[in-house]
């Protein structure tokens, strides 16, 4: 079965976030899509809703959340709860494997839309790489070449922060099943293909940043 997950995707429940659940799965089921991983930022608070109205809607909700470390940042997929932020690579790693979860090196080197040193650390025990990820315009290519030297398995996702984003980038998993363990599993196989359709537009990121802005009047 060849499924195409947005791997990387945050809602309302991340502080730059602000797109509600209901409205990013309907958006993902428009645009033909298998299933998202919910990735907000250093929490997981979102993660029972957008299962539910996954179910609902027959989309696959993996269970996601982006870790930020010392270094830059760190998604963990199929984890229940909640990993420190601030620790080291290494740390952060440990505590996502000994959760059970996968850990992948998000957005892995440093441009205008991502400040990280995580390319540093690609030689840690990464179950995969990010390496196609809509809102790096120029370091996606140089991502796939050290996971291809490492042999690290490759994921996509748009990174969204707005509805307009929402698959952009995804991932291609031949997995046997369509739900969350299947297709962690096929990602610990390498069975994946990280796809960029369309980078993220100046406009998108002008949008978000205004209502990012916004948001935090509001607060």
């Amino acid at each position: 079965m060849n499924l195409k997950i947005d791997m990387h995707i945050h809602s309302c429940y991340s502080k730059d976030g602000f797109e509600q659940i209901k409205d990013i799965i309907a958006e993902a089921k428009r645009k033909g899509l298998d299933g998202i991983a919910l990735t907000d930022h250093n929490t997981q608070e979102g993660i029972y809703e957008a299962k539910k109205e996954g179910d609902r809607q027959e989309i696959v909700v993996i269970s996601g959340i982006e870790i930020k470390t010392e270094n830059g940042d760190v998604l963990a997929y199929g984890i229940t709860k909640t990993i420190k932020k601030g620790m080291s690579v290494k740390k952060t790693i440990d505590a996502i494997h000994k959760a059970g979860g996968l850990a992948v090196a998000a957005h892995p080197y440093p441009e205008p839309s991502h400040r990280t040193k995580m390319h540093k650390f690609l030689d840690l025990r990464f179950d995969a790489i990010e390496t196609a990820n809509a809102r790096s315009i120029f370091m996606n290519k140089k991502a796939k070449k050290m996971a291809q030297k490492l042999n690290n398995a490759q994921t996509g996702g748009s990174d969204a922060h707005s509805l307009k984003e929402i698959g952009n980038a995804y991932t291609e998993i031949n997995a046997p099943e369509k739900n969350e363990k299947s297709i962690l599993d096929a990602i610990r196989l390498g069975n994946t293909t990280a796809v960029v359709s369309k980078n993220t537009s100046l406009y998108s990121f002008l949008y978000c940043v205004i209502k990012r802005i916004a948001k935090n009047h509001e607060i």
